[in-house]
Protein backbone atom coordinates (compact mmCIF):
# COMPACT_ATOMS: atom_id res chain seq x y z
CA UNK A 1 0.00 0.00 0.00
CA UNK A 2 2.86 2.34 0.97
CA UNK A 3 4.44 1.46 -2.49
CA UNK A 4 1.83 2.39 -3.98
CA UNK A 5 0.61 5.77 -2.42
CA UNK A 6 4.63 7.13 -3.15
CA UNK A 7 4.24 5.64 -7.18
CA UNK A 8 1.21 7.64 -7.52
CA UNK A 9 2.84 10.10 -6.28
CA UNK A 10 5.69 9.50 -8.34
CA UNK A 11 3.46 9.81 -11.08
CA UNK A 12 1.44 12.82 -10.65
CA UNK A 13 2.97 15.47 -12.18
CA UNK A 14 3.67 13.50 -15.54
CA UNK A 15 -0.17 13.42 -15.39
CA UNK A 16 -0.71 16.81 -14.65
CA UNK A 17 1.48 17.89 -17.24
CA UNK A 18 -0.28 15.55 -19.72
CA UNK A 19 -3.63 16.52 -18.77
CA UNK A 20 -2.53 20.69 -19.14
CA UNK A 21 -0.49 20.71 -22.14
CA UNK A 22 -2.40 18.91 -25.38
CA UNK A 23 -1.04 17.34 -28.07
CA UNK A 24 -0.78 20.11 -31.22
CA UNK A 25 -0.43 18.47 -34.64
CA UNK A 26 0.12 20.31 -38.10
CA UNK A 27 -3.27 20.93 -39.42
CA UNK A 28 -0.67 22.04 -42.75
CA UNK A 29 2.15 21.29 -43.66
CA UNK A 30 3.93 23.32 -46.99
CA UNK A 31 7.28 21.56 -48.25
CA UNK A 32 10.26 23.57 -48.90
CA UNK A 33 13.00 23.20 -51.70
CA UNK A 34 15.94 25.52 -51.89
CA UNK A 35 18.54 24.87 -54.19
CA UNK A 36 21.56 27.26 -55.97
CA UNK A 37 19.94 26.59 -59.56
CA UNK A 38 16.40 27.68 -58.13
CA UNK A 39 17.89 30.98 -56.40
CA UNK A 40 19.96 31.77 -59.74
CA UNK A 41 16.30 31.25 -61.99
CA UNK A 42 14.53 33.42 -59.15
CA UNK A 43 17.27 36.51 -59.63
CA UNK A 44 17.32 36.39 -63.03
CA UNK A 45 13.23 36.46 -62.99
CA UNK A 46 13.54 39.17 -60.63
CA UNK A 47 15.60 41.65 -62.40
CA UNK A 48 13.64 41.39 -65.05
CA UNK A 49 11.14 43.33 -63.07
CA UNK A 50 11.63 47.36 -63.88
CA UNK A 51 12.77 48.74 -60.40
CA UNK A 52 9.38 51.12 -60.47
CA UNK A 53 7.35 47.94 -59.93
CA UNK A 54 9.17 46.46 -57.60
CA UNK A 55 6.71 46.64 -54.15
CA UNK A 56 9.58 46.43 -52.32
CA UNK A 57 13.31 44.73 -52.27
CA UNK A 58 12.72 40.92 -52.34
CA UNK A 59 14.93 38.06 -51.61
CA UNK A 60 15.04 34.53 -53.08
CA UNK A 61 15.31 33.66 -49.14
CA UNK A 62 11.95 35.93 -48.26
CA UNK A 63 9.75 34.07 -45.40
CA UNK A 64 6.87 36.65 -46.71
CA UNK A 65 6.43 37.68 -49.80
CA UNK A 66 5.43 41.44 -51.40
CA UNK A 67 1.90 42.45 -51.15
CA UNK A 68 -0.97 42.01 -48.21
CA UNK A 69 -0.71 39.86 -45.02
CA UNK A 70 -1.66 39.66 -41.44
CA UNK A 71 1.86 41.38 -40.68
CA UNK A 72 0.43 44.85 -42.52
CA UNK A 73 -1.31 45.69 -39.27
CA UNK A 74 -0.08 43.94 -36.79
CA UNK A 75 2.90 45.34 -34.49
CA UNK A 76 6.26 43.32 -34.46
CA UNK A 77 7.26 41.64 -31.47
CA UNK A 78 10.74 40.94 -29.90
CA UNK A 79 12.08 37.45 -29.86
CA UNK A 80 14.69 36.79 -26.73
CA UNK A 81 16.22 33.30 -25.71
CA UNK A 82 17.69 31.05 -22.72
CA UNK A 83 21.23 30.67 -25.14
CA UNK A 84 23.00 30.24 -28.56
CA UNK A 85 25.69 28.79 -30.02
CA UNK A 86 28.60 31.22 -30.85
CA UNK A 87 28.66 33.13 -33.90
CA UNK A 88 31.13 30.86 -36.99
CA UNK A 89 33.10 31.55 -39.99
CA UNK A 90 31.29 35.19 -39.45
CA UNK A 91 27.68 33.60 -39.55
CA UNK A 92 25.80 34.49 -36.36
CA UNK A 93 23.25 32.04 -35.25
CA UNK A 94 21.51 34.13 -32.22
CA UNK A 95 18.01 34.66 -31.46
CA UNK A 96 16.94 37.63 -34.05
CA UNK A 97 17.33 34.49 -36.63
CA UNK A 98 14.34 32.80 -36.03
CA UNK A 99 12.16 35.83 -36.77
CA UNK A 100 14.42 37.63 -39.30
CA UNK A 101 11.84 36.49 -42.24
CA UNK A 102 14.38 35.10 -44.15
CA UNK A 103 15.38 30.75 -45.07
CA UNK A 104 18.86 30.84 -45.45
CA UNK A 105 19.61 31.99 -41.51
CA UNK A 106 18.94 30.18 -38.08
CA UNK A 107 18.52 30.04 -34.53
CA UNK A 108 21.00 27.13 -33.13
CA UNK A 109 21.29 25.69 -29.76
CA UNK A 110 24.19 23.69 -28.27
CA UNK A 111 23.16 20.19 -27.90
CA UNK A 112 24.67 19.53 -24.88
CA UNK A 113 23.50 20.51 -21.05
CA UNK A 114 23.65 23.89 -21.89
CA UNK A 115 21.16 23.90 -24.91
CA UNK A 116 19.01 21.49 -23.16
CA UNK A 117 15.44 22.50 -22.70
CA UNK A 118 16.67 26.06 -24.80
CA UNK A 119 13.76 28.11 -24.94
CA UNK A 120 12.46 31.39 -27.22
CA UNK A 121 10.08 34.09 -26.03
CA UNK A 122 7.70 36.68 -27.97
CA UNK A 123 7.12 39.61 -26.51
CA UNK A 124 3.78 40.75 -28.36
CA UNK A 125 3.21 44.85 -27.93
CA UNK A 126 -0.28 45.70 -25.64
CA UNK A 127 -3.32 45.79 -27.86
CA UNK A 128 -1.86 43.11 -30.62
CA UNK A 129 -4.29 41.63 -33.11
CA UNK A 130 -5.45 38.14 -31.90
CA UNK A 131 -3.14 35.10 -33.08
CA UNK A 132 -4.39 32.10 -34.18
CA UNK A 133 -1.51 30.48 -35.90
CA UNK A 134 1.97 29.30 -35.21
CA UNK A 135 4.05 28.40 -37.91
CA UNK A 136 7.33 26.57 -37.58
CA UNK A 137 10.47 26.03 -40.11
CA UNK A 138 11.73 23.53 -38.72
CA UNK A 139 15.56 22.86 -38.77
CA UNK A 140 18.13 24.75 -40.69
CA UNK A 141 16.20 24.35 -44.37
CA UNK A 142 18.66 26.26 -46.38
CA UNK A 143 19.87 23.05 -47.80
CA UNK A 144 19.05 19.63 -47.43
CA UNK A 145 22.72 18.58 -46.04
CA UNK A 146 22.69 21.77 -43.72
CA UNK A 147 18.71 20.18 -42.42
CA UNK A 148 19.64 16.52 -42.23
CA UNK A 149 23.60 17.07 -40.33
CA UNK A 150 22.08 19.31 -37.43
CA UNK A 151 19.28 17.85 -34.72
CA UNK A 152 15.60 20.04 -35.49
CA UNK A 153 13.30 20.01 -32.22
CA UNK A 154 10.30 17.41 -32.09
CA UNK A 155 8.48 18.48 -29.34
CA UNK A 156 8.15 21.93 -28.16
CA UNK A 157 6.31 23.11 -24.91
CA UNK A 158 4.00 26.37 -25.40
CA UNK A 159 2.88 28.83 -22.84
CA UNK A 160 1.31 32.33 -23.22
CA UNK A 161 1.31 34.50 -20.21
CA UNK A 162 2.58 31.23 -18.24
CA UNK A 163 -0.31 29.38 -18.90
CA UNK A 164 -0.13 26.19 -21.45
CA UNK A 165 -1.51 26.21 -25.06
CA UNK A 166 -0.04 22.94 -26.01
CA UNK A 167 2.99 20.42 -26.78
CA UNK A 168 3.92 20.91 -30.91
CA UNK A 169 4.70 17.57 -32.22
CA UNK A 170 6.76 18.49 -35.81
CA UNK A 171 6.75 16.27 -38.48
CA UNK A 172 10.69 16.02 -39.60
CA UNK A 173 10.93 17.52 -43.39
CA UNK A 174 11.92 20.54 -44.41
CA UNK A 175 8.66 22.59 -44.17
CA UNK A 176 6.41 25.15 -42.59
CA UNK A 177 4.21 23.83 -40.10
CA UNK A 178 1.22 24.94 -38.93
CA UNK A 179 -0.65 24.59 -35.98
CA UNK A 180 -3.78 26.01 -34.63
CA UNK A 181 -4.19 27.73 -31.04
CA UNK A 182 -7.22 29.56 -29.47
CA UNK A 183 -6.93 33.12 -30.89
CA UNK A 184 -5.07 35.21 -28.09
CA UNK A 185 -6.91 38.11 -26.89
CA UNK A 186 -6.77 41.81 -27.09
CA UNK A 187 -5.00 42.88 -24.04
CA UNK A 188 -3.29 46.51 -22.47
CA UNK A 189 -0.53 44.56 -21.53
CA UNK A 190 2.71 42.89 -23.25
CA UNK A 191 1.56 39.39 -24.20
CA UNK A 192 4.60 36.67 -24.25
CA UNK A 193 4.34 33.53 -25.52
CA UNK A 194 7.16 30.95 -25.06
CA UNK A 195 8.25 28.08 -26.87
CA UNK A 196 10.68 25.40 -25.26
CA UNK A 197 12.66 22.30 -27.21
CA UNK A 198 11.50 19.16 -25.21
CA UNK A 199 12.50 16.37 -27.52
CA UNK A 200 14.77 16.56 -31.09
CA UNK A 201 15.22 14.56 -33.77
CA UNK A 202 19.55 13.89 -33.91
CA UNK A 203 21.70 15.49 -36.80
CA UNK A 204 23.40 12.81 -38.84
CA UNK A 205 26.39 15.14 -38.27
CA UNK A 206 25.96 17.50 -34.90
CA UNK A 207 24.28 17.47 -31.98
CA UNK A 208 23.52 21.57 -32.11
CA UNK A 209 19.60 22.13 -32.55
CA UNK A 210 18.28 24.75 -35.43
CA UNK A 211 14.82 26.47 -35.75
CA UNK A 212 14.74 28.54 -39.18
CA UNK A 213 11.76 30.53 -38.53
CA UNK A 214 8.85 30.69 -36.11
CA UNK A 215 6.09 33.00 -37.00
CA UNK A 216 2.40 34.01 -36.92
CA UNK A 217 -1.22 34.02 -38.31
CA UNK A 218 -4.06 35.54 -37.01
CA UNK A 219 -7.16 37.84 -37.29
CA UNK A 220 -8.06 41.38 -36.95
CA UNK A 221 -6.34 42.13 -40.57
CA UNK A 222 -7.06 40.65 -43.35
Amino acid sequence: MVRDIFLIAALLPMMCLSAEYRDLFPVKVNKLEFSEAKEKEWNEEYEKIPPKMREMEESYWDVHEAGCSWYACCSRYKASATTNIPPQGGVSYDVKKVSDDLYNTAWVVAGDEVGKNAKVTFTFGPQHVPVTTIIVVNGYVKSSRAYYNNSRPKKMKVTLDGEPIGILNLNDQISAQEFEIPATERVDREMIMEFEILDVYPGKKWDDVAITEIYFDGTGCH
